[in-house]
Parts: C-alpha cells; sequence; structure tokens
C-alpha cells in the first residue's frame, strides 16, 4: 500500500496572512513542513494542494522552484 501525505496551504489568511511562506530561522514554513515530512519513513509522497488562484501564485512559484 502506498501512503500520501497531503498538506493543505494557502497564502490568504486572515488572521495571519501569508504564513505558509514565513521564516523560521529564515526557511520558509512550508519548506520546514516538507522537509520534516520527508523524514518519515511510512510516507511515500507528499503532495502540496493549494487553491488555484492569483493570490497563491507566489506560494506556487516557490514550491516549483524547489521542486516540490
Amino acid at each position: 500500500m502506498k501512503i500520501i501525505a497531503i498538506v493543505t496551504a494557502r497564502l490568504t489568511s486572515t488572521r495571519l496572512p501569508g504564513k505558509t511562506l514565513k521564516p523560521i530561522l529564515g526557511i520558509p514554513m512550508i519548506e520546514l513542513l516538507i522537509k520534516r515530512l520527508s523524514f518519515s519513513k511510512k510516507i511515500d509522497q507528499i503532495i502540496v494542494a493549494i487553491p488555484k488562484n492569483k493570490k497563491n501564485n507566489k506560494l506556487n512559484s516557490f514550491l516549483n522552484k524547489k521542486n516540490y
């Protein structure tokens, strides 16, 4: 059986807009999460699901640049 982790992310949060790209020790939160998930021996694939709209283009570009 294949185990897939689906991470939902968006930049349009009302309480903390752009949260997914806010840095923690210089690394965007979404990147930290993906790196931590990649250490799991039980997860075969990680998928990042983002809404398809112009407000999330920056997040989409970041993920594509990092080959996620």
